[in-house]
């Protein structure tokens, strides 16, 4: 978000209660299927005699017109269909991840599914999930792998506000700077987790992924939005190698005074050598440094401050100028580089603008075998 951590509170809460830590027996299934019901809570996770520690998530709904204990006696959570969640602590931070795997409708081809994952997991799961399979049963797309990485509080929105900050702002972030940028932290947020959120997706969750589902090794990608966003181009410019795609929404560049960009020089480098070819897709919208104007809901003087901030992070101007520096490198092994600004979108509505152009790039379809 532009402004990932106004409001945030709590930033430093670490739920480690009812995780789990050992890895899956021969023929275990690994996680309960997700499920989505009612009421909006979290039901009571599984006992540990019963097996990995899962929770069924639910998602709100109208309320039935129908009072009584009768009108809601054939209500069942409903299940997403072909997935599995597990919850594990980290060994690398000691906090508690929750990751959703979706798998397609389709059988794997022999090298295995490309796999995507989608930062903001408890945000953006389904939508990545439910598009991908869809397009791919029609052929549109290649099949793939959807990986949700989230938490556990999922329904505690100024706690998941606060661990994305940790986990995604680069660690060495500087306060000053972010001061500068944002000046609007809520005081004892953590931050600079980004070298540590890292080390967690190469060494404890991709490699359970490929453990348990047929993954091609060679098309993993990621993507990632506003903060998450800045993650993925980091992750991009300090570790080109890590993913064979990365795909950039709407990127806090702005944050810490731009202080991602003096990755860029050396990521370059790589590129016109050959020794990195990574494919790169940046979107933004084209209201992304447009100030806010009186009907925002915002008091005058949180406004002025807003306004001053969204024209100072020129967040258009820096995905275009770094989308030009990128197109203008070597085209060599495959590196390819694409930016897509969306009209009449704002900062969370380019996500669903963008969402067939960033399949349509990321997976296109496989082309059938020659007779």
């Amino acid at each position: 978000m532009s402004y990932p951590a106004v409001g945030t509170q709590n930033a430093s809460v670490d739920r480690q209660t009812n995780t789990y830590e050992s890895q899956p027996k021969p023929g275990e299934q690994v996680g309960n299927p997700v499920h989505y019901g009612q009421d909006m809570a979290i039901l009571p996770q599984v006992s540990a005699n019963e097996g990995p520690a899962d929770e069924m998530l639910s998602v709100s709904t109208n309320p039935d017109p129908v009072s009584g204990d009768a009108a809601s006696a054939d209500l069942v959570p409903a299940t997403y269909p072909k997935s599995r969640r597990f919850d594990f602590k980290s060994g690398v931070n000691g906090r508690t991840y929750r990751v959703n795997i979706a798998e397609p409708y389709m059988p794997a081809p022999p090298a295995g599914y490309p796999v995507l994952y989608v930062l903001d997991g408890d945000a953006f799961f389904p939508t990545f999930a439910d598009a991908i399979r869809i397009r791919g049963i029609g052929r549109e797309i290649d099949n793939a792998i959807v990986v949700g990485v989230g938490y556990p509080e999922a329904d505690e929105i100024w706690t998941v506000m606060g661990r994305r900050n940790l986990d995604f702002s680069p660690s060495d972030t500087s306060p000053s700077g972010i001061a500068e940028g944002l000046g609007m932290l809520q005081p004892g947020t953590e931050l600079g987790g980004g070298d540590d959120f890292f080390k967690i997706l190469q060494s404890e969750i991709r490699p359970r992924i490929a453990a348990i589902s047929q993954v091609d090794r060679q098309k993993e990608m990621l993507w990632g939005h506003s903060l998450g966003g800045l993650f993925t181009l980091t992750t991009m410019f300090r570790h080109p190698e890590a993913f064979h795609t990365y795909l950039i929404s709407d990127p806090s560049i702005w944050w810490d005074s731009r202080h991602v960009l003096e990755h860029e020089p050396a990521f370059s480098r790589q590129v016109n050598d050959g020794s990195v070819a990574p494919r790169v897709m940046l979107c933004i919208n084209d209201k992304a440094q447009t100030p806010h104007n009186e009907n925002a809901g915002l008091p005058p003087d949180i406004l002025e401050r807003v306004n001053r901030d969204i024209i100072a992070q020129r967040s258009l101007d820096n995905v275009l100028e770094l989308g030009a520096r990128l197109d203008k490198l070597e085209r060599r092994k495959g590196f390819s580089c694409l930016t897509k600004v969306y009209a009449n979108r704002d900062h969370m509505g380019v996500v669903f603008s963008e969402l067939n152009d960033v399949l349509d790039f990321a997976l296109p379809p496989r082309l059938p075998p020659s007779r």
